[in-house]
């Protein structure tokens, strides 16, 4: 399984976020900076199996998400949203994410997802 976190590249949380994943899985993750870039990426993608973690953060970055949804047709992801607010929640489930939390205390769980979504296959 290969990883792909997408961030704002001005995200202060995404090295604690690869730190975690990395510790967690001992896989070292692609980061891309742009949604336009990822589905790119995605597109080109052939073989093997990948994983996208989506840090979220805001509304508009969401909507676009959702907006380029039938791009994501059988990927398996992670969405970590800015803060615990409803309607975004609620959104978020609407694209079926493997995972979905709000960084509260950490991305720990993230990295555990991770690593079990790796030996489940």
């Amino acid at each position: 399984m290969k990883i792909i976190i997408y961030t704002q590249i001005k995200n202060e949380q995404k090295e604690i976020l690869l730190e975690q994943i990395v510790q967690n899985t001992g896989m070292v993750p692609v980061m891309v900076f742009d949604l336009d870039g990822l589905f790119q990426m995605l597109k080109t993608k052939i073989s093997g199996e990948y994983t996208i973690v989506f840090q979220i953060a805001c509304q508009s970055e969401l909507e676009t998400l959702r907006n380029n949804e039938i791009r994501l047709f059988n990927t398996r992801f992670i969405i970590i949203l800015p803060c615990d607010d409803e309607d975004m929640s609620l959104s978020a489930l609407s694209l079926q994410p493997k995972y979905l939390c709000c960084p509260d205390h950490g991305y720990e769980d993230v990295g555990r997802v991770l690593n079990k979504m790796n030996r489940v296959k």
